[in-house]
């Protein structure tokens, strides 16, 4: 059948089905016919509005001859749409062709996402239309460009509006990506100097991950938002004086703050906290607790306080006379 992983039908006068996927992961599914992982129809007069946001569609499969080996819209006797914000396609195949999306009698429109497949393949039409159904990719990033990666070949239309962007889009291989937990959402981030980066107006608040949105001065381009730094803030508080060390300089006085990698391989820094002679120190706040070392991992913006106490003083009464 179709809709490898999701088979959505409105079907009937009055039959209505529009679901909303967002912040999800389609990798590896198949369809006996169309639709690798989504297949959406509407027909006798139902309606269907499928949305899709912040999604990664990886090496899904539809049968060959039978297009849309990511998402397939049917609407054919009904009215049948989906609209796609931020998401990234990568390597989606109909039989031996590299392809992503179809429509047949319905709307597909696709906003700030990543169409891309095989550069080895021959045949490589990211969108197919057919019949009176309509393709429209606004400010996309789409291998061969709209000319030959999004085509109505039998009808219809297909558009793309906005800046169409060709370049290799420089993904990293298809990755958890700091995430951890259940469930891992995997997705292909854009590396540090892909064209993805800041190069649309955001249409949603946050990336799959739940990474707010814009991390730089626009919107990256697909499912993911490459993180520029995350920031440590180190305070020093309390009546007395001391030294935190362990960042790349060390904290005497006020808040100090420390830029680290966004992406990658989250840094782990440990802090040592010094009081000045005749000082002590009473301890850490914020990530940290306690007396001891304050250890805190660097994959989001963290916050440390450390407290020292100055030394005990004493008044004297009394009085003295001389001799």
């Amino acid at each position: 059948g179709s809709g490898g992983a999701v088979y959505n039908l409105a079907r009937g006068s009055g039959g209505v089905s529009s679901p909303v996927i967002e912040q999800a992961s389609f990798n590896g599914y198949s369809a006996a016919v169309y639709g690798g992982a989504i297949f959406s129809r509407a027909d006798g007069g139902g309606t269907s509005r499928m949305e899709v946001r912040n999604a990664t569609f990886s090496a899904n499969q539809s049968a060959s001859g039978q297009p849309g080996g990511a998402i397939a819209i049917v609407g054919v006797g009904g009215d049948a749409s989906v609209d796609v914000e931020h998401a990234t396609f990568v390597n989606n195949m109909s039989g031996a062709m590299n392809n992503a999306l179809f429509t047949q009698g319905g709307d597909v429109r696709v906003i700030n996402s990543v169409l891309w497949g095989n550069p080895a393949t021959a045949q490589r039409t990211q969108a197919i239309t057919f019949f009176t159904g309509s393709t429209t990719i606004t400010d996309s990033m789409i291998q061969d460009g709209c000319a030959g990666g999004n085509q109505a070949v039998m009808g219809g239309s297909a558009t793309c509006p906005g800046v169409t962007r060709v370049a290799d889009p420089e993904l990293g291989a298809l990755d958890a990506n700091g995430m951890d937990g259940y469930p891992i959402l995997y997705g292909y981030l854009p590396g540090a100097n892909s064209q993805l980066l800041d190069a649309v107006a955001c249409t949603v608040p946050t990336d799959q991950r739940g990474i707010a949105r814009p991390q730089g001065v626009g919107c990256d381009i697909g499912a993911l938002e490459r993180r520029g730094t995350v920031a440590l803030a180190v305070t020093l508080s309390g009546s007395g004086t001391g030294t935190v060390s362990g960042a790349p300089s060390a904290c005497t006085t006020g808040t100090c703050s420390y830029n680290y990698p966004g992406e990658g391989s989250a840094q782990a820094v440990i802090l040592t906290a010094a009081p000045a002679v005749g000082h002590s120190f009473s301890g850490w706040s914020g990530a940290c607790s306690g007396t001891g070392t304050c250890s805190v991992t660097m994959n989001q913006a963290r916050t440390v306080g450390a407290a020292f106490v100055g030394p005990a003083t004493y008044t004297v009464g009394g009085t003295t006379s001389g001799l």
